[in-house]
């Protein structure tokens, strides 16, 4: 019976993981590695520069996740469908592989749902999938050779070696293997591991890129180090996973209680959960914090920390762990609260809800994301013009056999080439050189991260340089005047949030339309609620705005903007009280001067001057700009 509860847990599991990888879409690089992959298979070799930009045409470029592109690209064939396949398939494979003690044992049940509610962020079709599936493998054969089960063959001996070559032709990630093996090695005191992990990292040599590929996890390290660009604040998966802002607030939650209650598990059961196991937790959980993109890594070790769970290892202190004194009530309580947990999950995934709370633009369905991919702006270019883009739009350039200036490929490009692009992003008057120093013939922008809003102000208020067509996903500038610009209707509520803030940018009174045609079909949108709360707003209507406010953070309650936003309404509108709790939540957010000034404000409109001198303190201890340093001064001085 606890067998076949276990059978059916398991695919409950993996059942979840079907829906969390059905999704459209959205990552920028496939298109690049499709790109690559087809040409890899057309020339039978792996190019060595870098032939996808006119900018830097023949700089040094070493292909390390060639196989994962000659795969995307068999499984693409021209059609969407196989992509989506293919991510599918590799999500159930992570799935199986770690969670299949889930049969054996109902109890981690739990553990289980709570790793995929950590892993669901990286289910992106990207080679970190294929390093997660060869980490699970690495991680099986390693804790079988510290267990004495290796098998008594020379493969036995060698297995995690060649293991190592072949996942270094699909992921710069290789590298953890000998980093594995050189904690073994620590915790053994056993030179045969170290040497294991050394001829794991160099049997890498034996790739196309040869010492290139040995090297390259050590020089990527430091590829933006000095003046070069800071990923860390230019790309959205490399921010610090608690700093992020809008995104992520349940999965976030559910990283700091899965972390403190690792820490308990881990201090209540020393001695039954593997020293190794341990210190893989906790490395990959400073990783999480490190940077969002790692949060997958600390999911799966989460989840390893109860399946190696050692009933009958001797504990390192007297004390047992309290719920092992409940065994009988813990395998029903387990399960019982993880489909509690999957029941109230899985409706949101299947109509989106849980995506829109979690502000992450994923949408269930097998298509492309329709608001990331300029396909119908790049579609109509000459494939000779020089094409100014940015790197979002560098996939739907490449797709169409386009040459691009800059893409996401990090080590492809030298440090001048991401400063240049640096300040091409910034707009103004620089960027209007960098586009005559590289002879630009057109500009296409993917706009949906709003990076680009300030370069797109500036083509718009430029003699040279006029729209000529905008949909959700793109918009196109070219030299010469266009009659009558293209802009493509939107046709859901995330295409019109994407378009109407371009509108409103490039000053075209169409903006609020565009959003409020969709308010009744998507009520529970917090990006679109949120942005026309700012329409009402800038217009006067204090009260409509705030409405608007209200129901973008029952949406989700992590987006601190339309919190502020609703703070400022309150205070205009004399909800003192209620403008006093808006901005103290957002300040628990972010120590930021104008709030605190605000705060300030709010104090005393209710006459307390004492809270009101305390916010002002504060906000002076933010380094407040010099306009708002003298507003401070003077409230000072007035009290």
């Amino acid at each position: 019976m606890d067998k076949k509860l276990g059978l059916l847990a398991l695919f409950i599991i993996l059942l979840t993981t079907a829906v969390l990888s059905s999704h459209s879409l959205i990552d920028l690089d496939i298109w690049l590695h499709c790109s690559s992959g087809q040409d890899i298979l057309s020339n039978l070799s792996v190019a060595d520069v870098n032939t996808y930009s006119f900018t830097n045409p023949d700089y040094q470029w070493h292909n390390h996740e060639w196989l994962f592109q000659v795969f995307v690209s068999i499984f693409h064939a021209g059609h969407v469908p196989g992509l989506n396949l293919l991510r599918l398939a590799l999500c159930l494979t992570i799935a199986f592989l770690l969670f299949k003690p889930v049969v054996n044992r109902l109890t981690l049940l739990l553990p289980a749902t709570l790793s995929l509610l950590l892993l669901w962020p990286r289910f992106l079709l990207r080679p970190e999938l294929v390093s997660s599936i060869f980490l699970l493998i690495a991680i099986k054969w390693i804790v079988a050779e510290i267990n004495g089960k290796t098998p008594d063959s020379k493969w036995g001996k060698y297995r995690t070696i060649v293991l190592s070559l072949v996942w270094a032709q699909f992921h710069g990630f290789f590298i953890i293997l000998p980093m594995l093996w050189l904690l073994v090695a620590l915790l053994k005191r056993n030179p045969r591991y170290l040497l294991l992990g050394l001829a794991s990292w160099a049997i890498s040599v034996i790739s196309p890129g040869h010492i290139h590929t040995l090297l390259y996890p050590i020089t990527v390290a430091g590829q933006f180090s000095g003046d070069g660009i800071n990923l860390h604040t230019t790309i959205a998966e490399m921010v610090p996973l608690l700093e992020t802002s809008s995104e992520l607030g349940i999965t976030t939650l559910v990283f700091k209680l899965t972390a403190i209650w690792g820490t308990i598990w881990i201090i209540s059961t020393a001695g039954r959960v593997p020293v190794f196991t341990v210190l893989l937790w906790v490395a990959t959980l400073f990783l999480a914090l490190s940077g969002r993109r790692n949060i997958g890594l600390y999911g799966i070790t989460f989840f390893l920390i109860h399946s190696h769970y050692q009933p009958t290892a001797k504990l390192f202190w007297s004390f047992k762990f309290p719920l092992h004194k409940l065994q009988a009530a813990t395998r029903v309580l387990t399960p019982l609260l993880a489909l509690i947990v999957l029941g109230f999950w899985l409706p949101g995934l299947l109509n989106s809800s849980f995506y829109l709370g979690e502000a992450v633009p994923r949408r269930t369905g097998l298509g492309v994301s329709q608001t990331t991919y300029p396909f119908s702006e790049a579609a109509g270019l000459d494939s000779q013009l020089r094409i100014a883009n940015n790197i979002d739009a560098a996939g739907a350039l490449m797709v169409h056999s386009r040459k691009v200036m800059i893409d996401g490929r990090t080590e492809a490009y030298p440090d001048t080439s991401w400063k240049s692009y640096k300040q091409f992003l910034a707009g103004n008057k620089p960027s209007l050189q960098y586009l005559e120093t590289i002879n630009a013939d057109a500009v296409l922008l993917a706009h949906s991260s709003g990076a680009t809003n300030n370069l797109i102000m500036t083509l718009s208020d430029s003699d040279n340089w006029h729209l000529a067509q905008l949909s959700s996903a793109g918009i196109l500038f070219l030299p010469e005047e266009i009659d009558s610009p293209q802009i493509i209707k939107p046709e859901t509520a995330d295409q019109a949030v994407t378009l109407a803030a371009v509108l409103a940018l490039i000053g075209d009174d169409s903006a609020y339309q565009t959003l409020l045609k969709f308010r009744d079909s998507s009520p529970a949108h917090p990006i679109l609620l949120h942005n026309l709360g700012n329409i009402e707003m800038s217009n006067g209507n204090l009260r409509s705005a705030l409405s608007c406010f209200a129901k973008a953070i029952k949406a989700n309650p992590r987006q601190m903007d339309s919190l502020l936003n609703a703070g400022v309404c309150n205070l205009q509108l004399r909800n003192t009280e209620e403008a006093v709790s808006n901005f103290k939540k957002y300040l628990k957010y972010d120590n930021r001067a104008d709030v605190w000034f605000n705060l300030s404000i709010a104090y005393l409109q209710l006459n307390e001057k004492e809270s009101a001198k305390k916010s002002i303190a504060n906000g002076l201890k933010c380094s407040p700009a010099p306009d708002l340093y003298s507003r401070f001064i003077k409230l000072q001085q007035s009290l």
